[in-house]
């Protein structure tokens, strides 16, 4: 385990993370399904990511030196623990297409009108592919660089456009009922905190994390916080600025409100170019990262350092072979809208805690012997 990150690195990448799909379609459904009422989803949302969080690490600081898919082994068996690694592996794989299909239709849609999707996609993904070959340790250089950046960006926005808001745009309140809010929870745990899929594999790699370890759930704790605050001060200024019903409407809310009539000035028009780069830096790190769990969980079913390698190129050709089927106009793009609608990501939100009962159970079980 050479190859490491410090934990300043593994907070400020999962800063970037967890804020990535927060420029993309958020909170254009999030507005059609609860209306006003968004922001109890996000808290509620948000609550479940730190108890996930906080298992995730529970774990992996009780089993230290060992990587997540020898966890998985210990707790579940060797062949179950291979099969509930498989289904994150699976997870990760339908997250990465998913957005990196989702990222094409917005540079098709605002920077390459012109450009052909496969062309886009291609390009973005050895973009991608470029860091993940590099260290760890350069991974981690790179997020901790940008995340003050990007959230500067973020707060920049908001401070551009906050005197175009008008409140009464967020009345009524609590008009929403028990279906639609659980239908919303279910989206926001699809999507907002997906990046915690990638965070087990990633822990074992963190070289300080003995030193920090009884600060880990103090500060995940205020850095998801942080996240529920921006994504709640994001939700309130792109409901205020656009109104809920045109907010659902916009498949990316965030350059909408960029471009709305009631924003438009110099300041909103030069921020639009620092608003996509923002985009394309987020999901860049996003999906980077994701890769990086990939590629760590392969090597829980591949002992030969040669066999895991032969695995990992076939993997990123299924990838690219993903998101080209997603491009079909006929079954490709219905699937495509079914994972957006569907809310079946939100399985992942149980993963951690499923984990975390089996290491209950076996914690248990050891105690009575």
């Amino acid at each position: 385990m050479c190859d490491t990150i410090t934990y300043k690195q593994l907070k400020s990448l999962y800063l970037i993370v967890f804020i990535a799909l927060n420029f993309l379609t958020f909170p254009s459904r999030l507005a059609d399904t609860v209306k006003t009422d968004g922001v109890i989803s996000i808290i509620l949302v948000s609550a479940v990511a730190f108890l996930s969080v906080s298992a995730t690490f529970k774990i992996m600081l009780s089993y230290k030196g060992k990587t997540f898919p020898e966890v998985l082994c210990e707790l579940f068996g060797k062949k179950l623990g291979q099969f509930v690694n498989l289904i994150y592996l699976i997870n990760l794989y339908v997250l990465f297409v998913y957005t990196l299909r989702l990222i094409n239709e917005h540079i098709i849609s605002y920077v390459l009108p012109e450009m052909q999707p496969f062309f886009v996609e291609g390009i973005y993904m050895l973009c991608v592919l470029f860091l993940t070959e590099k260290r760890l340790r350069t991974h981690g250089n790179m997020a901790q660089i940008l995340a003050p950046w990007i959230v500067f960006i973020f707060l920049w926005l908001v401070l551009g456009i906050a005197r175009s808001c008008d409140p009464e745009k967020m009345l009524p309140l609590f008009t929403s009922g028990l279906s639609e809010h659980a239908e919303a929870f279910l989206m926001m745990c699809a999507f907002t905190f997906s990046g915690t899929m990638s965070l087990p594999y990633v822990i074992p790699f963190v070289s300080d994390i003995a030193e920090n370890e009884k600060r880990v759930y103090k500060d995940f704790l205020f850095l998801i916080l942080a996240v529920c605050g921006l994504f709640c001060l994001y939700y309130t200024v792109c409901v205020s600025i656009l109104g809920w019903e045109f907010c659902s409407l916009y498949i990316f809310p965030a350059i909408a409100v960029a471009q709305s009539d009631n924003a438009k000035n110099s300041f909103i028009e030069r921020y639009e170019i620092l608003l996509l780069s923002n985009v394309f830096m987020n999901i860049y790190i996003y999906q980077a990262t994701a890769i990086r769990g990939i590629k760590f969980s392969l090597r829980g079913f591949f002992k030969d350092d040669k066999k895991a390698g032969k695995a990992y190129i076939v993997v990123l050709c299924l990838l690219f072979a993903g998101v080209l089927f997603l491009n079909e106009e006929t079954i490709g793009r219905v699937i495509f809208r079914f994972i957006e609608v569907s809310n079946m990501t939100a399985a992942h939100t149980l993963l951690p805690f499923s984990v975390y009962a089996a290491y209950l159970i076996k914690n248990r079980r050891k105690k009575v012997q």
